[in-house]
């Protein structure tokens, strides 16, 4: 049997350095609040949609529910997949009394979870970390614990990504507990033979050369349809081959995954209503406040003065602009 490979619709496209190097530092700026940001970065990637058949985020330990996005691209004629996966957001700090702590978390928010270790000077290192804490519980807690906190760090909007080769996107192997490549080679004849498609399978071993020239890593049965299939064609068949049998393409991620730093604010000393972060509450945050709400583009505050600037601790509006000026006026 004529062994034939896919061929993919990308041969034309040249990946841009940026995003082939996909170093965490790279993308140092971005969030999961901007993922466009990585729609521009993968713009000659192909952005898959329908992504749970292809992803391994569940068997790295995330869930799949937190995948952002995902792209794949052909590369040497292996599909090169990357898929970018919300991290949990955190706080940490340091404190004189781990009990006083969690009763302080636990009375700002009972779902809040907190850990703590005693450090050598008798305080306690603690952290939290939660699908998400908004900036306004994180100033509530940090207001709670008062000055003698140290060391308050608040780090949300973080991502990372995972980056796995795919060796055909209708190639199979056992892949699950109690499956053998007998079982799922009976699988795959069962589609092929109640599929509406023309089709044929084809064995590969383990050291097998594919007419790429790439080594085969494991023995696979691939799904080859009679005529030449676009990326998107085949992608489509994995995605039903999924929702029929379960089963997902051979791949690997041998780079595990990277970090991508979403915002750091350190709050030990951090002052309420400082909108212009230069550590005096004034007038001036009051305007700074009200131009940042009537053009935020022109007069956007940094992630700090945001967080500052939130002065009634229940969403930035132009009351807290009026807070800030009665308290200074000695209005209350």
């Amino acid at each position: 049997m004529k062994k034939r490979m896919i061929s993919l619709a990308l041969s034309a496209i040249t990946a841009i350095s940026a995003v082939s190097a996909m170093s965490a530092s790279a993308f140092i700026h971005i969030t999961t609040k901007d993922t466009e940001k990585l729609d521009e970065l993968h713009s000659d990637w192909l952005k898959v949609e329908d992504n749970e058949w292809l992803s391994r985020s569940k068997g790295m330990g995330y869930p799949f529910e937190d995948v952002l996005c995902m792209y794949a691209k052909e590369e040497k004629g292996i599909l090169t997949v990357k898929e970018y996966i919300a991290l949990k957001d955190r706080i940490s700090f340091v404190y004189d009394d781990a009990e006083a702590a969690n009763n302080i978390v636990a009375a700002v928010d009972e779902n809040l979870k907190l850990n703590s270790t005693e450090l050598s000077d008798g305080s306690w290192s603690c952290s939290i970390s939660a699908n998400e804490i908004t900036p306004q519980t994180a100033k509530k807690l940090r207001d709670s614990l008062g000055n003698s906190v140290e060391n308050y760090v608040y780090n949300f909007n973080r991502m990372t990504f995972l980056k796995g080769y795919v060796y055909h996107p209708t190639g199979y192997r056992e892949q699950f507990a109690g499956d053998d490549y007998d079982a799922v080679k009976e699988k795959i004849t069962d589609y092929v033979k109640s599929a509406d498609i023309e089709t044929e399978t084809i064995e590969y071993s383990i050291g097998d050369i594919d007419e790429n020239g790439n080594k085969i890593p494991y023995e696979q049965i691939r799904v080859i349809p009679s005529k030449e299939y676009t990326i998107e064609e085949y992608m489509a068949l994995g995605k039903d081959i999924y929702e029929k049998t379960g089963l997902q393409p051979v791949s690997d991620y041998p780079e595990n995954s990277s970090a991508i730093s979403g915002t750091t604010l350190d709050l030990t000393d951090y002052l309420n209503g400082d909108a212009n972060c230069d550590n005096i509450q004034s007038m001036a945050d009051a305007a700074a406040i009200l131009q940042a709400i009537g053009n935020p583009d022109k007069y956007a505050l940094s992630d700090l003065g945001e967080f500052n600037a939130d002065y009634a601790c229940d969403g930035l509006t132009a009351d807290d602009a009026i807070a800030i000026q009665k308290k200074l006026a000695g209005i209350e």
